[in-house]
């Protein structure tokens, strides 16, 4: 039976971060509807039980999802607006760098604020020149459209750090697709391998059948206990945050 003392447990034994004292910014790209905030969910309760301080942010315009499932301890813009988010991120990235504090933000899909940093700022050189690690982790699913900031970022060298990964999400593959199949649309994609071939980390994300459930409950995944989503429910996030853990090994030393 998974309890809420199971999930939080699972997360408290989770390896930590690599080097705790290198502070870093993880900096998810892709299409709206492609697990970017899921897979921040579960770092920031990652993080938390394992008493780690991260500055969290939710810049997307549209839908602030973090800011619903951690309150305040999420920082959000004044407004939607470029002339307001553009100096608002200014501000986060220097506090990061004041306070050596790691730092998480949240994007909607298609917003091209980042972008505008990696031009005016050369974003990941600004950041490790000033001490922050930059890590950028692309999600994909199964459109071959999916690829499509994967290759505007690595053009150039846009957003390309040392620390790339590549996160296949499976909750996001159509059901009667096999994961194989899902996935055999990107394997020959040029720019996907180029990325590898500098270095840049494959993971593959598990589905959550119960997903929904917890997104309408607005449940941290340490909250899904039975009385709320059900003992089967409550298994299967318990199962899933081991897979996460098994999924995300490649890159554990990365994470907040």
């Amino acid at each position: 039976m998974a309890r809420r003392d199971d999930a939080v447990t699972e997360l408290e034994r989770a390896p930590t971060a690599g080097a705790a004292d290198t502070p870093r910014a993880v900096l998810a790209v892709g299409r709206g509807g492609r697990g970017k905030t899921v897979a921040y969910r579960w770092m920031i309760d990652r993080a938390l039980n394992q008493g780690r301080q991260i500055i969290v942010a939710d810049a997307d315009r549209t839908n602030q999802t973090l800011a619903a499932f951690f309150g305040e301890l999420v920082m959000s813009p004044p407004s939607a607006v470029d002339d307001d988010m553009r100096p608002w991120l200014d501000g986060l990235l220097e506090k990061a760098i004041s306070e050596r504090q790691s730092l998480i933000v949240d994007l909607g899909g298609g917003d091209q604020l980042l972008k505008h940093a990696a031009i005016e700022l050369g974003l990941a050189e600004f950041l490790e020149r000033n001490g922050i690690t930059p890590e950028v982790l692309h999600f994909i699913g199964a459109d071959s459209d999916d690829l499509a900031y994967l290759h505007e970022s690595e053009r150039n060298g846009l957003l390309a750090p040392e620390k790339t990964a590549i996160v296949f999400n499976a909750g996001v593959v159509p059901a009667g697709v096999s994961l194989d199949t899902a996935w055999a649309k990107h394997e020959n994609d040029p720019a996907l391998q180029a990325a590898v071939a500098r270095g840049a980390q494959l993971v593959r994300m598990p589905r959550l059948a119960c997903m929904t459930l917890l997104d309408d409950k607005r449940l941290r995944f340490t909250e899904a206990q039975g009385s709320q989503i059900g003992l089967t429910n409550a298994q299967r996030v318990l199962m899933w945050l081991h897979d996460m853990e098994r999924s995300f090994a490649p890159i554990a030393s990365w994470l907040p």
